[in-house]
């Protein structure tokens, strides 16, 4: 009798102290060490689906998958542990079977950006963007709300949380109105990956954006080339992108690193063509439905 009542008391004291460490509020944030190298592995696949349209060069049905890697090294601390980060993006990848493609796509060049991040996240600057950032002006997008919007499934909350808590941010969409929420959830901790101590997170993203303001600034970008004859038909157009997805992510706090993460996605357009388009075989509303999958993970 004596021996059961010992274990089950032992076994209250191990199921106690478990619930205790599962209750314990954790700080979430990145630290920075000068000329640390972090190195992830990202991958993407997409299959979109939208109408057939006279010599478009989209078909109907598109797979497509983007495999890349990202270098970060960190070349300076600040004293309130912010830093400075160099962050390339290369080693391309990319399958869509039926895309007539150019057969030298600049877009999958690598990029090479330093960026400056605060310990929650944040995004304050990025340098190596003023060129592309420039150009995008002219079509009324606002370049400080895309660097907030950079680290919007990364950005974590200035006091400790614990199991089950929430944080939220509002932030508006760069360019075309409307406005993206991000709700993060701490799911578990303390967890363990590759012998580190870890907080899994998650995040919820939705949102939704005018792409007739976007197809309207493109307009006027487009009429101010001598030559165009597509302005008055790009302003022409209207229509409404939406977007809902999640994301989670395995954080190793004490590191201060993202360790890996994965989520999909679903992005729904609904676009007004022009009359000139419809003339021409296109339907007068093209609708198209993407859904996304992406994953993360750091390697040496």
């Amino acid at each position: 009798m004596r021996k059961s009542i010992t274990a089950v008391f032992l076994v209250a004291l191990v199921v106690g102290a478990v619930s205790a460490a599962r209750a314990q509020p954790v700080k979430l944030e990145y630290k920075f060490k000068e000329n640390d190298l972090d190195q992830y592995k990202i991958s993407m696949a997409m299959n979109l689906q939208m109408p057939s349209i006279p010599g478009g060069i989209i078909p109907p049905s598109l797979n497509m998958s983007v495999n890349s890697k990202m270098r970060q090294r960190v070349i300076a601390v600040n004293p309130d542990g912010s830093a400075k980060v160099r962050v390339r993006t290369g080693d391309f990848e990319m399958t869509a079977p039926g895309l007539q493609m150019p057969k030298q796509n600049k877009s999958l060049e690598s990029t090479v950006v330093v960026m400056t991040m605060t310990k929650d996240g944040r995004v304050l600057r990025v340098e190596g963007l003023e060129r592309g950032m420039g150009e995008l002006a002219k079509l009324g997008f606002d370049p400080q709300t895309m660097l907030n919007q950079m680290a919007m499934t990364g950005v974590f909350p200035d006091k400790p949380v614990s199991v089950g808590d929430t944080w939220t941010q509002q932030i508006p969409s760069p360019f075309g109105g409307g406005s993206f929420q991000i709700t993060g959830t701490l799911l578990s901790y303390p967890d363990s990956l590759w012998g580190l101590k870890t907080a899994r997170i998650k995040y919820d993203m939705s949102g939704k954006m005018d792409l007739g303001d976007i197809m309207r600034s493109f307009g006027r970008m487009m009429a101010s080339q001598p030559g165009s004859k597509e302005a008055e038909a790009m302003s022409s157009m209207s229509g409404e992108m939406s977007f809902a997805g999640s994301m989670v992510y395995d954080f190793a706090t004490e590191l201060g690193k993202l360790l890996n993460g994965s989520g999909t996605s679903n992005m729904q357009m609904a676009i007004q063509m022009p009359a000139q388009a419809v003339a021409q075989g296109a339907p007068s509303q093209m609708n198209a439905t993407a859904d996304m999958t992406m994953s993360i993970t750091r390697f040496k």
